[in-house]
């Protein structure tokens, strides 16, 4: 085996480690909050999928569909198929845009409105569990570092 293998398979080992990658630590995150937070909202007939949707529309009802997909970083076509679920199910109503017949505002219903308040308990509660036994400052670093993380991967490669 020559010096260049020797490196090779010494580096590949390491990157495949899945435990030292920050990415997969990342997913497997972000797995666990889905599993458990996906279990609490759906007892409220909520689905994970529709959950950005509904949080951007909590706080800024009547949003264009297009302004709804840029608030929660989703493409048209996503956030179309979302609004036609969270139609289906009740939770919110499309109307016309008064001024321009080409736009589309979405509107919370009463049960869209009705949802949040059973929902926020479960919200907090994964969150809660997410960070325990981590300090104040230990959690405002972590959401400045993954703020980071979000901003460096959104940059176009250099």
């Amino acid at each position: 085996m020559t010096q260049r293998t020797k490196k090779t398979t010494s580096s590949r080992k390491v990157y495949y480690d899945a435990e030292s990658t920050i990415g997969y630590l990342m997913w497997d995150t972000t797995r666990s909050f889905v599993r458990q937070f996906s279990g609490l909202i759906g007892s409220h007939g909520v689905n994970f999928g529709q959950w950005p949707f509904l949080r951007v529309l909590w706080a800024e009802d009547g949003l264009t569909q297009s302004e709804l997909a840029a608030r929660v970083k989703m493409r048209g076509p996503t956030t179309v198929a979302a609004v036609d679920w969270l139609e289906r199910h009740g939770f919110v109503r499309r109307r016309a845009h008064p001024d321009d017949q080409r736009k589309v505002n979405v509107f919370l219903t009463a049960k869209g409105r009705r949802v949040y308040p059973t929902v926020v308990p479960d919200i907090q509660s994964v969150n809660e569990k997410a960070v325990r036994g981590l300090s104040r400052s230990e959690q405002d670093a972590l959401k400045r570092l993954l703020g980071r993380l979000r901003e460096n991967l959104a940059r176009p490669d250099d």
